[in-house]
């Protein structure tokens, strides 16, 4: 049995690294913004970035899209906070209170 052999080519390659660098620095960029306020948020942006939900700019900054707008990835963040609280860390301190 014989397999057949792809070969990439050097444009390919690139085409490839650039799109993982893409996700990386998306990656990085959200984890500073979601990991104290959601639960499994890795998961959330491995999503966000599959589904297309955000996109790194020419500047290297991330943006949120909603549908053909780019907004604020914060305001975005906050928008699918709302939308899903059952994702939303509980960070209330447990007690009456008082001290």
């Amino acid at each position: 049995m014989e397999l057949a052999h792809t070969r990439m080519t050097d444009g390919d390659v690139l085409s490839s690294l650039k799109a993982q660098l893409d996700d990386k620095t998306i990656s990085d960029n959200l984890s500073s913004l979601m990991k104290d306020q959601f639960h499994g948020y890795d998961f959330l942006i491995k999503d966000f970035i599959s589904s297309g939900k955000v996109k790194l700019t020419d500047d290297k900054s991330v943006v949120w899209l909603d549908g053909e707008n780019e907004i604020d990835v914060a305001k975005g963040i906050e928008g699918f906070k709302k939308a899903r609280p059952d994702l939303v860390r509980n960070v209330q301190n447990p007690g009456a209170g008082s001290y």
